[in-house]
Order: structure tokens, then C-alpha cells, then sequence
């Protein structure tokens, strides 16, 4: 009404969270407060006359907290039904105050453990009431912020715990911290109980009041407008129906048995074991200590300090992203981040336990558990409340609440009670790999996301078998190689058939036996033939995965998460790379097999546990198979009434499949015409086109020689360090491709990407020529790095990560081999026949091409021969067997064949997880998951650099060897996708698949229409295919995709990011750039390629491809071209610290945007603009264009190299990325 008096709408609610929450921060700070206060208690200057406590006093202390949190959380869900919300909360401040004064008197550890007890007691009323108060008086707009002050209060409180505790005395911290009860029991005054409360209670008029002041209006304004009015008689309502059924409003155990009543509780104890079993909580409390055990640079008290900082941020990050994000998307990466950040802080303390001088990195175990505690407030500690809250049935809330609180309770107390004996007893790394564990077992991953995340283990093993050779291979090249001969110069259409024959889970099964054998030839490598035929089935299987995976992908995922779960290919190609990056440069050169093998191994055991696509078991007609199919990736767990509606989505979903088959299998045959009609000729152009673009943009090329780039570049950081920094970048850049490509489109990430490519290898050479030619240019040494990352980071956004995307919606990436490669060009290289030269180096990467080319050429058929699943097995145990020839080289011809069975294993990867992917996951997951293929890239390529860097040479291959092997076993559980089985005409296997992939207990309602219209689009796919001919192959449609996949392709490659990748380490080695060592640069490389595929995940859709692309390319161009002129500079004998600094900030931007762009994008682009008929044969074009293209590359930035200097690949570089931008603007679509 125009005369009501009305006051903010949203200022009451956020006041009243406010004041209650001083509650919160103050039951924070008695949490931090024990981590500054454990040093002095047990310290011989203890302020109690009793003396110091003891490990087991500290113990109980610690606990206290959980007994009083446990006995409160049972009884105030009863009194704040039973008296009203607001009396409740005061009820809590009491024990708040007693407990700060009994630490204040305290003489002896019983004040203590009665002051904590206290504590907890009021902590434990404050978590029952405050959500369901805040939840009861908020509007729903801005309920889930909101909702999450309780954690960034309670994370406040803990900072100031630890703040207070550290530089205030033991007796006057307790007197400061009483002022926040206080606080509150001056504001809590003037608030009203919560309108719900008081309407069950029938106190009409006082809710009619209590609903004006919470929506901003005064209670004197007479009657309620009409939106308010509305709001009231909802309420009502509800609460008249919750009083209406046959108990007459009283609570009876049958309604704990309801349907909505089991979901509640059960996602709630989940939520909370994923919360206090993630182990986050208590490590707060013990911050000091894990610190002092670990042996930060920093005070464990400074770094507690810094921690509590970073989880305000982290919880603030949260109110800002939980609406919009959504809870389960920050549930899923909060989880995932954190187990990675345990991960690291796990392998950190592991190496120092080991007796490795890790005292240049005492900056890890702050910067990790920074992250996780981030990550955990980003999602996993401070939604559970809002969560729980929200999916509880109105009538039992408070007692759901109460439930899970007491439950978490209980978990709480275990963790505190046996916590700090732990960290004595055990080593910390095997506390931090527990919690790390446990986060990933309860993270709540569906199927889809499992099977995306399992079949991209050969992405990250991929990547481990790139990266590799980039820090390794200057080892071979070196006085202490373990070859006894010397190096001389001397997968797609396979694949892209083999799936089509035998499905896409069974080519993903094969592509992991090139990739294992390729490890395994590097273990034995006596020569260079060795190598050799280890790069080449490395290529082999990246051939067939760059087939398999993106269709696989497409599809098992729903259009919703498509392009996310298909970027997930090029980022954990990225991870597997900076992986790679890491242990090249850290672990001996034998070890690197036995850790990258397992990844392919662990492959092979994931797929036992996900079915074949359901496309492909419809188009085999096995429709039983490919319902099974269907119902596994979309999860379907029920058969009763409630779920009809989501069994019918499910039903016509798989009758849309067999319908979109059933029309694409008319024919009898592959005909000329068929390539010759207008779409095919538009895909056909548009693939090629791409493939230019991302192969000639030398990225690619440069990911393989980055530790040689660098080495000659002046940058002041080792080769392999800056190679780390690259791995870095490139994997933000993935990371930042993946939040992009279904944002922005294709065509912008692509055509940024370009200009980002070329700017920044231009800026490389620049940068590269003045520290050569002068030594007054020092001051430019971190321009050669940050160029070329910056190029390799647009590179990531569009012109690397993208054209697999466009192939079938999901992202690509190709993993590094830089640290393995420096090392090996070394004088510490183990070869018996010396170190490899910088050729020998380009021609045992080029080898992996070759292995990539091959598998690219044939996993196709191996994927429709033997399915997804199984072709991903063959792809781990080739992995496994490439990191195998690498550990036990001691010749090059072995490093050269396990070069080629890492090739193959790689082109076989890009061929079979991406289409396993998309034939799993439900089409409104299909994006996303598709995401993940490269942020696992990216996270392989960390790790691989960080692994490198930090480890011996041979133990970093035995690392590498795990992933294929952990693959194999996680592979056993996986079923073959339901689409090829279909295909292959087995029925009820397809039918089990989809089930298995979708949740399903029976294939009625959704389920069944899913797996029908998968059965029709199966049979419309066979028959189409049966009649394609060559004109289909000649028509515009099709020449245009084909020019523009070659397009995107060539801005891909001869960008450069892919040789950046490789190289790294070398690159800025020769750079001789920046005061950081290569090898530690290209850490932050990998970290920035991680970043970027992850932020690609969020930016695609909002900006567009054709958009992220352009930006990727332009600002490639960029960071190459300032990189060229400051190797120049240096080369020139301009020495500045600032000319040095260029190299590795220029590399780390490149991969970034790359990550960001032309990584996950390319083929995503040519998948969709390419006629479906024979979108699989543009697809197979393409992605062998673009392994020809690498080869190129790798061998002409070498000649550059020795013709013009680290200036010369740069220029190159940047040219193409520039052209390959124009590209993108004038021949992608407006609407990618």
C-alpha cells in the first residue's frame, strides 16, 4: 500500500543475523583459541600452577567441546520448539560467559576441560537454532547468504582466537572475548521471534508483527499490503496443514519414515560426515601444531593466524557464489579441491619425512592448507547447515537439525580425541591422505561424474607422459644419460573406427595398454629406440582418447553438464602435464614409470564399475544393455510413484536416443558423396581449420620443449621450475576454459585465445632476443616466463582446450613432457649413452606424435569394436607400460618407444574418454563433465611438474605408473555406455548400463523413455550411417566444418601452448630468466593451466566459444610476442632481474589463456557445427591434423631455435595465433 511506512526489506533479517551470530563468533574464538594456547600450556611457562598439560590432557581439552556440543544439540531442538527461538538463543549466552570466566580462574587443566565443555554446550545451541531461526524469518532471495553468516562468523571467531590468543596474555583474552556475548544480549532485545514459531503457537498477532519488522515494515502501519499479506496466509496455511493430519500436528515416528523424511536425514549425516570427516574442523583447531610438525618457513603460531584469514575469505567467497553456483556444485568442487590441497600437503611432509631438503619449499604446507581450508569454506563446512535446513519437511525440522548436529557431534569429539595423538604417533601425511580420502568417498560424486572423472585418469596419465619428457629429456641429453646408444634423428582413424566396432568403454580399456606399455619401455630404455617407441604408443593412445573420451562423454552426460564434463578432458590432460612438470623434475629418472603407470591401472579398475554409452549399445541393438545404460548415468535410484515424472523424462530421453539412431543407420556404407555434402564440407573445413589454428600456434609444440625454451631464454629460474610454472598456468587456463566455454561460446574463447597466444609469444621472443644480446637486461629476466605463460593461459581458454569440446562436447588437453625432457638432456641423465640433444630431445617428442597420431587414428574403431570402457583400459595399460620403459631406459631407442606408446595411448585417450563421457552422463551434466577432461589434464600436469621438481627422476615415473593402474582397478566397476551397447544389439545389457549410470533400480517411467529414445537414436545413427557417401563429405556444410576444425586446430598447435607445455622447463632455462629455477616455474604454469580449464568450465557458456577463443588467441600472440623480444633482449646481453622475469610470466600467461580458450574449445566446435552423419569421420580429421600439425611444430621451433634464437619459435607463434584469431572471427559462427 502507498501509505505503508516501510523501512529496507532486508534490513531486519541481515541485523538480526548479525546479532544473533556474535554468539557464533564467540564460540569461534574459543575454537581458534586452543590452537595459539596449546605452545604455552604445554610449554614449561605454562599459566597454570599446575604445570604443563600433557599430550592426553590436551586431548580431553580438545574434546570437551564435543561432549557439551553433543548433550545441547540433543535438547535445544525441544527448547526452542518448546519456549521460541529468541529465548533459546539467550539461553545459550549463559555457558558462553561462565566459560571465558572459568579460563580466566583457571589453575589447573579441569578449568579448562569445563570452560571448553561450556563452550560447547552453548556452540552446540547456537548450531540447532540459529539456521532454523534464520531460515524461519528470511525471504528466499537472500536465505542462502544468510544462511551462511553462522560459518563466517564462526570463522571470524576462530581468526580472532587466533589473533587475540597470540599476541594478548592467557588471563586478558578471555575478558575481551566476553564482550561478544554481551553484545548480543544488548542487540538481541528489540528482535522478534520467528513468524513461524509463533503461528504454531497461535500467537497471531505478535507473528503478524514479527513478519512486519523481519520485512522492513512498521508494526504500526494498520494492515498488511497485499505481497505481505500473501506471505502471511502462506504461512498460515502451511502451518494449518501441518496441524491437519491424523496426529493433529503432534510429531510421531511415522513421520521419520516418509519418503522426504529418510531423504532428509540421510543427506544430512552424509553432509556432516563430509563436513567433520574432511577432517577440517579439527585441523583448525590443532593449526599451530600441524604447522610446527611440518615445518613452515613461518611461526606456527603466524601461520594459524594467516589460515583463519583465509577461511573468512573462503566463507565469504561462499555467500557470494551459494546462490548463484548453487549448493551441489559447491559441495562437489569444494570437496574435490580440499582432497587435492591434503593431497599435496601429504606429499610435501612425505619427501621431508624421507629425508629430502625441502627446506626451499617450507611455503607448501602453509600455501595447502590455506587451500583447503579456502576450498572446505567455500562449500564443504559452511552449506551443510543451510542445506539440511532447507530439505527438511517443516513439521520434524528441529528434530532433522537436532539429528544431524548431534551426529556431527559425535564424529567431532573422535576427531578431537584422537587428532593430536595422530599427529604424534602417525606422520602427518598419513593424517592429511586420510582426510583426503574420506572427502573424496563421501563427496556425493553422481555416476556421470564418476565415470567422466575415472575415464579421465588417462587423461591425467596422458598428461604425465608429456610432461614428462620436458624435464627429462635434457637428463638423456646430458653426460649422465642412461641410454648406451645416442639419439638420432630418425592413434586417430584407428580409434575413431575401433570404437564404432567395439564400443567406447572397451577402446578406452585399449588406449590404457598403449600408455602402460609406453611407461614400461622407459623403465627398461637402454637406448633411444626405447624412448621411441614409448613416445609413439604414448601418442598412440592420446590419439585414441582425443576420439574416444569426447564422444564417450557426449554421450553418457546430460545436455545440462556436457560441456563441463567435456572440458574435464583437456584439464586433467593439463594436470597430467603439470604433474608430469613436477616429478620430471624432482624424482630420478627410473622412478617416473612407477608413478605414472598406476594412473592408466587405476583406470582399467574404474571402468569395471560404469557401463558402456547407451548410444552405442542402441546402435548395436542392445536395448536391454542400453537402458541399464542410461539409468546408471542419470542416476536413478527409485521405482515408486514419486519418481514417475523424472523415469518418464528418462524413457523419452532413451527414445529420443534410438530415434536419432534409428535415422543415422539407413544406409549400408561410407560413401565419398557423404563428405561432399554441405554440412560435412562446413565441418570438414571448420575442424581443419581449428586444427590449423591449435596446432600451428605452437603451443602444443612449445609444452614439449618449455624446460629447453626457458633454459635459453634467461630466465633466471631452472628449466623444469619454470616448466612448473607453465604446467600452472596452463592448467588455470583449462580451469578458466571450463567456467567459460558454455558462457561466452567457442568462437570468443577460441579467437581470444588466438590473439592471447600471439601477444604473448611475441612478447617472449622480444623479451628472449634482449637478455641474450645484452647482460645490462637482467631486469627483464621474469618477462621471457610470464609472456609465455601468459600465451599458454589464453591458449588454455580456447585455441588447446576448445576444438575437443566442439567435437563432442568436451575439453581436451595434451600433457607436457617437460621436466622428464631437461633432465634427460642433462649431465645427470641415466642413459648409458649420454645426454640427449636438443634435436634428439625434438625428435623423441615428435615420436609422441606419431604414437598420438596412430592412436587418434584408430581408437575410433576401437571404441565401437570394444566400447568406451575397454578401450580405456587398453589406453592405461599403455600408459603403464610407457612409464614402465621409461623407468628401467638405459638406451634411447627406449624412451623413443615409450614416446610412441605414450602417443598412442594419448591420441586413443582424446578419442575414447570423451566419447565415453558424453554416451554416460545425462544431457544436463553432459557439460560439465565434459569440463573435467581437462582440469584432470591440468591437475595431471600439476602434479607431474610439482612431482618433478621435488623428486627423483625414477621415483617420479613410478608416481606417474600409479594413475594408469589405479585407472584399471577403478575401471573394473565401471559398466560400458549404453549407447554401444545398443549398438551391438545387446540389449539388456544396455538397459543395465543405464541403469547403473542413472541410478536406476528398474528401468519403468524416465528410465524406460530414456533408454527408448536412446534405442531410436541408435537405429536413426546406423541407418544415416549406412548412408553416407561422399557427397555428404563434399557439401558446403561439410567442407566449411572440415576448414575450420583444421582452422581451430592450426591455432591450437602452431599457437605454441602445446610446445610450451612440453618445453617448459628448457624454455626458460635458455631464457635464463627470473631468480626462480625453471623447473619450480613451471609448477606455477601447471597451476595457472589447472585455473585456466576450471575457469573455462564457468566461462563458455556465459562469453561464448567463437568470444574466449578470440581472446585465448590474441592474447596468446601477445604473451609469445613480448616474449620473443625479451629472449632477444637477453640474448642480446640485456641481464636485467626484470627482462629476466618476462619468460616465465609470459609462458604462464600464454598456457592460462590456452587452458582458458583454444584447449577445451576446438573440438567442441567442430563437433557442433559438423553434420552428424559423419561427424565422427571430421572428428578422426581433425584430431590427426592436429597431431601432424605438433609434429611440425616440434620440429620447426627447433630450427627456429638454432636459426634465430628463443625469439624465432616465438615470433612464430605469435604470428599464427594472430592469423588464427582473425581466423576465428571471420569463419566460426556468431552463436558459438
Amino acid at each position: 500500500m502507498e501509505d505503508m511506512e516501510t523501512k529496507s526489506s532486508m534490513g531486519s533479517q541481515i541485523y538480526t543475523s548479525l546479532c544473533v551470530n556474535l554468539l557464533t563468533v564467540s564460540y569461534g574464538a574459543s575454537i581458534g583459541w586452543l590452537s595459539p594456547a596449546y605452545e604455552l600450556l604445554s610449554s614449561q611457562d605454562s599459566p597454570l600452577a599446575s604445570g604443563p598439560i600433557t599430550i592426553e590432557e590436551s586431548s580431553i581439552v580438545g574434546s570437551a567441546i564435543c561432549v557439551g556440543g553433543f548433550i545441547a544439540s540433543c535438547c535445544y531442538g525441544w527448547i526452542a520448539d518448546k519456549y521460541g527461538r529468541k529465548i533459546a538463543l539467550v539461553t545459550c549466552a549463559v555457558p558462553q560467559m561462565v566459560g571465558w570466566i572459568l579460563i580466566y580462574f583457571a589453575t589447573n587443566p579441569k578449568y579448562l576441560i569445563l570452560s571448553r565443555f561450556l563452550h560447547g554446550f552453548a556452540g552446540g545451541g547456537i548450531y540447532v537454532v540459529i539456521p532454523i531461526f534464520i531460515t524461519e524469518i528470511s525471504e528466499d532471495r537472500i536465505r542462502g547468504r544468510l544462511g551462511t553468516f553462522i560459518t563466517f562468523a564462526l570463522c571470524l571467531g576462530i581468526q580472532i582466537g587466533y589473533v587475540l590468543g597470540d599476541v594478548m596474555s592467557f588471563t586478558i583474552f578471555p575478558l575481551c572475548l566476553v564482550m561478544f556475548t554481551n553484545a548480543f544480549l544488548a542487540g538481541v532485545i528489540i528482535i522478534h521471534d520467528s513468524p513461524i514459531y509463533l503461528l504454531r503457537k497461535s500467537r497471531f498477532k505478535r507473528a503478524e508483527n514479527a513478519l512486519k519488522f523481519y520485512r522492513g515494515f512498521s508494526k504500526d502501519v494498520g494492515e498488511m499490503n497485499s505481497k505481505l499479506k500473501l506471505e502471511y496466509d502462506n504461512m498460515t496455511s502451511l502451518i494449518k496443514t501441518t496441524n491437519s493430519d491424523s496426529t493433529g500436528g503432534r510429531i510421531t515416528f511415522g513421520d521419520f519414515l516418509t519418503k522426504a523424511a529418510r531423504k532428509a536425514m540421510l543427506i544430512g549425516l552424509a553432509l556432516i560426515c563430509l563436513e567433520l570427516l574432511s577432517g577440517v574442523f579439527a585441523l583448525l583447531s590443532y593449526a599451530s601444531m600441524i604447522f610446527d610438525e611440518a615445518g613452515s618457513s613461518l611461526s606456527p603460531n603466524s601461520s594459524a593466524i594467516i589460515v583463519g584469514g583465509i577461511q573468512i575469505v573462503g566463507v565469504y567467497a561462499s555467500t557470494l557464489l551459494v546462490d548463484r553456483a548453487g549448493r551441489k556444485f559447491l559441495l562437489i568442487s569444494s570437496s574435490l579441491c580440499c582432497a587435492l590441497g591434503m593431497t599435496l600437503f601429504a606429499i610435501y611432509d612425505f619427501l621431508k619425512h624421507q629425508g629430502m631438503d625441502v627446506s626451499d619449499y617450507n611455503w607448501i604446507p602453509l600455501a595447502c592448507f590455506s587451500s583447503v581450508v579456502f576450498f572446505a569454506n567455500i562449500g564443504v563446512v559452511s552449506l551443510p547447515v543451510v542445506v539440511i535446513t532447507e530439505i527438511s519437511p517443516l513439521k520434524i525440522k528441529d528434530i532433522v537439525y537436532s539429528i544431524s548436529i548431534t551426529f556431527s557431534w559425535i564424529l567431532e569429539f573422535v576427531l578431537f580425541q584422537f587428532l593430536p595423538i595422530a599427529i604424534q604417533v602417525l606422520d602427518i601425511y598419513i593424517v592429511m591422505l586420510s582426510f583426503a580420502s574420506i572427502i573424496m568417498w563421501l563427496s556425493g560424486v553422481q555416476r556421470q561424474i564418476f565415470t567422466t572423472l575415472c575415464a579421465n585418469l588417462l587423461s591425467f596419465a596422458y598428461g604425465t607422459s608429456v610432461g614428462w619428457a620436458s624435464s627429462n629429456l635434457p637428463l638423456l641429453a646430458s653426460n649422465q644419460t642412461v641410454l648406451t646408444d645416442a639419439l638420432t634423428k630418425e592413434g586417430s582413424l584407428i580409434f575413431g573406427w575401433l570404437t564404432e566396432q567395439i564400443g567406447r568403454k572397451r577402446s578406452l580399456i585399449v588406449i590404457a595398454i598403449p600408455q602402460i606399455i609406453s611407461w614400461t619401455l622407459i623403465v627398461f630404455a637402454q637406448s633411444w629406440l626405447y624412448i621411441l617407441v614409448s613416445r609413439f604408443l604414448g601418442g598412440l593412445s592420446g590419439g585414441g582418447l582425443y576420439i574416444v573420451i569426447p564422444l564417450f562423454i557426449s554421450e553418457i552426460s546430460d545436455d545440462s553438464i556436457r560441456g563441463r564434463l567435456g572440458s574435464v578432458f583437456v584439464m586433467a590432460s593439463g594436470a597430467g602435464i603439470l604433474f608430469a612438470y613436477i616429478c620430471g623434475t624432482f624424482l630420478p629418472f627410473s622412478t617416473l614409470p612407477f608413478i605414472f603407470t598406476p594412473i592408466s591401472m587405476l583406470f582399467l579398475i574404474g571402468t569395471m564399475f560404469h557401463p558402456e554409452s547407451a548410444h552405442y549399445l542402441i546402435k548395436k541393438e542392445m536395448n536391454r544393455e542400453a537402458e541399464k545404460s542410461l539409468k546408471f548415468y542419470r542416476t536413478v535410484k527409485q521405482t515408486s510413484d514419486d519418481g514417475n515424472e523424472f523415469t518418464q523424462q528418462l524413457k523419452a530421453e532413451f527414445e529420443s536416443i534410438k530415434s536419432l539412431i534409428s535415422q543415422q543407420t539407413i544406409s549400408t556404407g561410407v560413401e565419398l558423396k557423404d563428405f561432399l555434402t554441405h554440412p560435412a564440407k562446413k565441418v570438414l573445413i571448420i575442424g581443419i581449420g581449428l586444427m590449423f589454428l591449435e596446432q600451428f600456434s605452437g603451443v602444443f609444440a612449445l609444452l614439449f620443449f618449455v624446460s629447453t625454451i626457458f633454459e635459453h631464454s634467461g630466465s633466471s629460474l631452472t628449466p623444469n621450475e619454470s616448466s612448473i610454472v607453465i604446467g600452472l598456468i596452463q592448467l588455470i587456463g583449462a580451469w578458466c576454459s571450463t567456467i567459460f566455454v558454455d558462457k561466452k561460446g567457442r568462437r570468443f574463447l577460441i579467437s581470444f585465445s588466438a590473439f592471447g597466444i600471439s601477444s604473448g609469444m611475441f612478447v617472449f621472443a622480444l623479451s628472449s632476443y634482449i637478455i641474450n644480446q645484452s647482460n645490462e637486461a637482467s631486469y627483464l629476466n621474469w618477462i621471457p616466463l610470464l609472456s609465455l605463460s601468459f600465451g599458454l593461459w589464453t591458449a588454455n581458454l580456447g585455441v588447446l582446450t576448445l576444438p575437443f569440446l566442439v567435437m563432442s562436447e568436451l575439453m581436451t588437453a595434451l600433457p607436457n613432457s617437460s621436466s622428464g625432457i631437461k633432465f634427460l638432456e642433462s649431465k645427470h641423465s641415466d642413459l648409458e649413452s649420454g645426454s640427449l640433444t636438443p634435436g634428439e630431445s625434438s625428435f623423441i617428442n615428435s615420436m609422441y606424435c606419431v604414437g598420438g597420431l596412430i592412436g587418434s587414428l584408430t581408437y575410433g574403431y576401437v571404441c565401437d569394436k570394444i566400447g568406451c570402457n575397454w578401450a580405456l583400459r587398453t589406453i592405461a595399460i599403455s600408459q603403464i607400460g610407457s612409464f614402465l620403459f621409461i623407468t628401467f631406459s638405459t638406451e634411447t631407442q627406449t624412451i623413443l618407444f615409450s614416446r610412441v606408446l605414450a602417443g598412442v595411448s594419448t591420441g586413443a585417450l582424446f578419442c575414447s574418454a570423451p566419447l565415453f563421457v558424453s554416451e554416460i552422463a545425462e544431457e544436463m551434466m553432459r557439460s560439465m563433465l565434459s569440463a573435467m577432461f581437462m582440469l584432470m589434464g591440468g591437475i595431471g600436469l600439476l602434479l607431474s611438474y610439482i612431482v618433478g621438481a621435488f623428486m627423483r627422476y625414477d621415483l617420479c615415473l613410478w608416481i606417474y605408473i600409479a594413475f594408469p593402474i589405479l585407472f584399471l582397478a577403478l575401471s573394473t566397476m565401471l559398466k560400458e555406455s549404453p549407447y554401444y551397447l545398443l549398438n551391438k544389439n545387446k540389449l539388456e545389457e544396455a538397459k543395465e548400463s543405464l541403469m547403473f549410470y542413472r541410478g536406476f533400480i528398474s528401468l519403468t517411467g524416465y528410465g524406460a523413455v530414456e533408454f527408448e529414445s536412446l534405442q531410436r537414436y541408435v537405429k536413426k545413427e546406423s541407418l544415416l550411417r549406412e548412408m553416407i557417401g561422399k557427397e555428404d563429405f563434399l557439401s558446403r556444410e561439410a567442407m566449411k566444418s572440415i576448414l575450420v576444425g583444421i582452422g581451430l586446430v592450426a591455432l591450437e598447435q602452431l599457437g605454441g601452448c602445446y610446445f610450451l607445455l612440453f618445453f617448459a622447463a628448457s624454455v626458460l632455462e635458455r631464457c635464463n630468466a627470473t631468480s626462480i629455477s625453471p623447473e619450480h616455474a613451471t609448477i606455477g604454469i601447471g597451476f595457472l593451466l589447472l585455473l585456466g580449464a576450471f575457469l573455462s568450465i564457468f566461462l563458455v557458456e556465459r562469453f561464448e566459444r567463437k568470444n574466449l577463443q578470440c581472446f585465448a588467441a590474441f592474447g596468446i600472440a601477445t604473451s609469445m610476442i613480448i616474449f620473443g623480444v625479451a629472449a632477444q633482449l637477453m640474448e642480446h646481453g640485456y641481464n636485467s632481474n626484470f627482462l629476466k622475469s618476462i619468460p616465465i610470466f609470459v609462458i604462464s600467461m600464454a598456457i592460462f589463456l590456452a587452458s582458458l580458450g583454444s584447449f577445451p574449445l576446438t573440438f567442441a566446435i567442430i563437433s557442433e557445427i559438423a553434420p552428424s552423419t559423419i561427424r565422427d569421420y571430421i572428428l578422426t580429421i581433425c584430431t590427426s591434423t592436429s597431431w601432424i600439425f605438433l609434429i611440425v611444430v616440434f620440429n620447426l621451433s627447433s630450427l627456429l631455435t638454432n636459426e634465430f634464437g628463443q625469439g624465432g619459435p616465438m615470433y612464430f607463434f605469435a604470428v599464427n595465433s594472430i592469423l588464427g584469431g582473425i581466423f576465428v572471427i571471420f569463419f566460426i559462427p556468431k552463436n558459438m
